[in-house]
């Protein structure tokens, strides 16, 4: 009987140990990360020192969205716009600011990046 506990325990301890070593790509599958196939080949293969598990974790959290500032996020309702089917200024609608070279409506009094008042 205490050989059934005994390989009990190994197979528990062995699990745990599994999974926390592929704890990397379990965190890319769960947030959708693009790399999932190669975090999960380089937690395979690199994973078993403590200096390539942690570089997989740290791919695996790294954010691969471009954000914007002052943009909607992905999904975002935002006003209709007649000159732009989803509401978003097109790139003829806008002009660089010219104290920080940030895109900005043509129509713009003062720049939403840097705050500076336009000229009129």
């Amino acid at each position: 009987m205490s050989d059934l506990g005994g390989f009990a325990a190994l197979l528990i301890l062995g699990f745990l140990a599994i999974s926390l070593y592929l704890l990397p790509t379990t965190v890319a599958i769960r947030r959708k990360h693009p790399n999932v196939v190669a975090i999960f080949v380089f937690n395979t293969l690199l994973g078993w020192s403590f200096i390539g598990w942690a570089v997989a974790m740290v791919w695996a959290f790294s954010n691969t969205r471009v954000v914007t500032p002052g943009a909607p996020p992905p999904g975002a309702k935002t006003p209709n716009n007649p000159a732009s089917a989803n509401g978003q200024a097109t790139a003829e609608q806008l002009k660089p600011c010219p104290f920080c070279a940030e895109p900005i409506k043509l129509a713009a009094i003062k720049c939403k990046h840097c705050g500076s008042m336009l000229g009129s």
